[in-house]
């Protein structure tokens, strides 16, 4: 079912667990304790022409007592929230039930079609009144549509009584309609409701509503009678024609007795029983000859989805029980992740303070190793000192010299040395940080020279190779020299430089083990050994045994 507002954009989600019904005789209050429990009803009388329901005059003529009834009714039920619902008399308001093709999808332009409808079907001003409609059933092009409507002055009204009784309304409906969620069957339900001053017959079938009928009674007792039974035959014949069924059953309530109904009506074929008993305990006042069908109907909706969803309270109550229950989930989820945080938090400070305390320990151990440097240097700068300071940075000069192995330097230049290059100078210049830059002069044809230019860039012993000049090789010059063209194979003096990086001493180290089986196995193979011949194979010369010695032959000259 789709409900609509008379005000836009509020849609009801269920009724407030506390309901409160006004008649002409008194005020009747009931209240859901809590889940699975029974209503809890009190009943609190007005006095004789407090409420007057109708649609063309005021029908509160004593406000302060009506909202002091009010009062008095629901704080004996003890309500759990300040939203009630609000049952008013059949008589204060007109319920339709209307076909239509279609209606707009927005709750405000279905409004606005419903109010057109209504303008020739009730005697008060439609544009300001409150309307609430539901629809009912949706077949193709044909929707049923259950509409209420009451006059804007007299909703003012019973709004007004509530909240000075310190509640506020949170769904508004007719008595007849919330009887109906008593009724909890699929199957079609002849229903009345009778007061003194109205008879209202319904017919539901489903979720569907087919009759929906408020007859006033006159106040001769003999007219109202034979209008009780009038109004009851044309519910039943509308009844047998509408479901091709007779009623049996005729579900009753209202201000009397049912036995004095069932008499009243003289109808054999239908069998009166009661909508809604009188509870046998729950009663907190005497209820007089109050009907609790109302505010037990009433009350339905918020013990499961409500069938009747019209509301004609200008503010609609929202239950927010699931929202607050989400919330408090959501809650208790980030409580959880939030506690995991500050777990995580304290753990990581704990290690903070553990890294500043190392840090702080570090600093420590820093200065207190620069102030001892500080203190040898200022010894060290002594007048008696200055002698022994040159003779230590001499012979440090001295240790960085001969620090330098001109064996791996050479070695590593083997290595990218391309054949036809000769090395006529190779300078190592250390630097103050202990950098050494290499000045080599190369000679060579210029392709050669290039080779190697690109051979140091490849190399990690070799960085940022530069050449820094160029001369050429030839020799001889003068007036009868005969020029020759620069070529790839002319010979050509370069100078280099580049950044060394010598191995360390780990790296030294493995180079000497790595080169010392290479040298036993040559000392132990035989200089002509089969085994070594064949291409590519290097032939070791002998040692040198000394010179040779021709034996002499026998026989020969003395």
């Amino acid at each position: 079912m789709a409900i609509g507002k008379s005000m836009p954009g509020s849609k009801p989600t269920g009724r407030p667990p506390v309901a409160v019904e006004l008649s002409p005789d008194g005020v009747l209050a009931a209240a859901l304790p809590g889940s699975g429990q029974s209503l809890v009803y009190a009943y609190v009388p007005l006095p004789q022409g407090a409420v007057v329901p109708g649609i063309g005059e005021p029908n509160i003529h004593d406000a302060e007592a009506v909202s002091q009834a009010i009062r008095s009714a629901l704080s004996q039920v003890a309500p759990r929230t300040r939203a009630v619902s609000l049952v008013l008399p059949d008589t204060a308001v007109r319920i339709f039930v209307l076909d239509f093709e279609s209606l707009p999808p927005r709750v405000p332009d279905a409004i606005s079609v419903l109010r057109f409808r209504l303008r020739k079907m009730v005697p008060f001003d439609v544009e300001h009144a409150g309307v609430s409609y539901q629809v009912l059933t949706q077949e193709n092009n044909e929707l049923r549509v259950l509409a209420a409507v009451i006059p804007g002055p007299s909703l003012s009204e019973y709004e007004a009584v509530v909240r000075a009784a310190g509640y506020e309304p949170g769904a508004i409906l007719s008595t007849s309609l919330a009887a109906l969620e008593v009724i909890d069957t699929a199957e079609a339900v002849l229903a009345v409701h009778l007061t003194p001053l109205a008879l209202t017959t319904s017919i539901t079938s489903g979720s569907d509503l087919l009759l929906h009928r408020t007859l006033e009674l006159p106040e001769d007792p003999t007219f109202r009678l034979s209008e009780i039974q009038r109004g009851i035959a044309v519910a039943a014949a509308y009844f047998e024609d509408s479901l091709q069924a007779p009623a049996r059953t005729l579900h009753y309530s209202g201000c009397y007795e049912t036995a004095d109904f069932a008499r009243w009506i003289d109808a054999p074929a239908l069998t009166v029983v009661d909508l809604a008993p009188r509870p046998e305990t729950g009663a907190v006042t005497p209820l007089g000859t109050a009907s609790i069908a109302g505010v037990a109907g009433a009350l339905a909706g918020a013990r499961q989805s409500i069938r009747i969803t019209v509301n004609l309270a200008t503010r609609a109550f929202a239950d927010l029980a699931p929202a607050l229950k989400r919330l408090r989930i959501g809650i208790g989820v980030l409580a959880l992740i939030a506690i995991a945080l500050l777990f995580s938090l304290r753990a990581l400070h704990q290690k903070a303070e553990q890294v500043r305390a190392r840090e702080h320990s570090l600093d420590g151990e820093i200065a207190r190793v620069t102030r001892e440097r500080q203190g040898y240097q200022a010894l060290m700068q002594r007048p008696d000192n200055a002698q022994l300071l040159t003779q230590a940075g001499a012979l440090n000069k001295l240790f960085d010299e001969k620090a330098f192995s001109w064996t791996l330097a050479m070695e590593n230049l083997e290595t990218v040395l391309p054949g036809g290059v000769l090395v006529s100078t190779l300078e190592p210049v250390r630097a103050s940080d202990g950098h050494i830059t290499l000045h080599l002069r190369v000679e060579g044809p210029r392709d050669r020279s290039v080779d190697l230019v690109r051979n140091l860039e490849h190399s990690h012993r070799f960085l940022d190779p530069r050449i820094v000049g160029e001369n050429s090789a030839e020799v001889g010059s003068g007036p009868n020299q005969r020029l020759e063209p620069v070529s790839a194979t002319n010979r050509f003096e370069f100078d280099l430089l580049a950044e060394y990086n010598p191995p360390s001493p780990d790296e030294a180290r493995l180079a000497t083990h790595s080169k010392k089986p290479a040298a036993d196995d040559s000392e132990n193979t035989p200089p002509n050994s089969s085994g070594n011949s064949g291409a590519g194979q290097r032939h070791i010369r002998p040692p040198y045994k000394g010179p040779v010695v021709k034996p002499i032959a026998q026989g020969g000259p003395q």
